[in-house]
């Protein structure tokens, strides 16, 4: 079976971050928005969903709620056709996904990371114009600041699984973080 491990933002995170992907949609026309704001982690196939789910307790257990910092930058994102925000790919993200791709193998768990490790927040479907842009040079969110900076910072209360990277009616199962 496939599913999709993700990252999701707690409500605060959400809002603040909704609120920017409604102001990029509109200023570069983009298709649709994305229902929940998440960052995908990666695509598991496992036959055996009691083995994944105790591979995932037993890698997120000692993990609380974290903070991840997000670029100036939208990323285009071939192999689903979506622009994104870019995420900082340090940090405790970072640790976990390590820890996700030493622990899966003894449980016969298969992860195929996106984008070479690379992670974003999808927020809408690329049409021809923004992926034109995007082939051309770096999209920015705000092209006022400094093209390195990180301009926002959102947090990340639970991870979890989903049937469709598209929509979190068919999530299988959560995995809440510990509060602080």
């Amino acid at each position: 079976m496939k599913y999709y491990l993700v990252a999701v933002f707690d409500e605060n995170s959400s809002s603040s971050l909704t609120k920017i992907q409604k102001s990029i949609s509109k200023k570069y026309k983009l298709y649709k928005n994305t229902p929940v704001l998440h960052i995908p982690l990666g695509v598991v196939n496992s036959n055996d969903f009691e083995k994944l789910d105790e591979a995932l307790h037993k890698v997120l257990a000692p993990y609380k709620n974290f903070k991840i910092m997000i670029d100036n930058k939208i990323v285009f994102n071939d192999s689903f056709n979506t622009l994104g925000f870019k995420v900082e790919d340090k940090g405790y993200i970072n640790k976990i996904l390590r820890s996700v791709s030493n622990t899966f193998p003894i449980y016969n768990v298969n992860i195929k990371m996106p984008n070479n490790g690379n992670l974003n927040i999808p927020i809408a479907n690329a049409n021809h114009n923004t992926r034109k842009s995007a082939g051309n040079g770096t999209l920015y969110i705000n092209p006022q600041c400094e093209k390195d900076s990180y301009l926002y910072t959102a947090k990340v209360c639970k991870f979890e699984l989903w049937k469709q990277p598209t929509s979190n009616r068919e999530m299988i199962k959560s995995y809440p973080l510990k509060e602080y």
